[in-house]
């Protein structure tokens, strides 16, 4: 029986947090159930990706815009546990 490779996608994933934002990569197989995967009230949007390359390209000029326009929050910053509704 020939083996298969799992074929990976990537997000690339805006969030919005408190009136700021920021993004990252976020890998993704095949198989993964997307709903789980993006399960987050403070997801503002994710593109789906065929490179983590491109993934990682828009993740960086969206956080450069961010920056420029004083909407950028550090993801450090932010407490994954609380649930905050998404609001633009």
């Amino acid at each position: 029986m020939e083996k298969k490779c799992k074929k990976y996608y990537y997000l690339a994933i805006q969030v919005y947090y408190r009136g700021k934002h920021y993004a990252f990569v976020k890998r993704v197989s095949e198989t993964d159930n997307l709903i789980t995967k993006l399960k987050n009230q403070t997801y503002a949007s994710a593109t789906i990706c065929r490179s983590g390359k491109h993934a990682k390209e828009l993740v960086e000029l969206w956080n450069e815009g961010f920056k420029e326009r004083g909407e950028y929050r550090d993801p450090t910053t932010v407490n994954v546990k609380e649930k905050v509704p998404y609001r633009l």
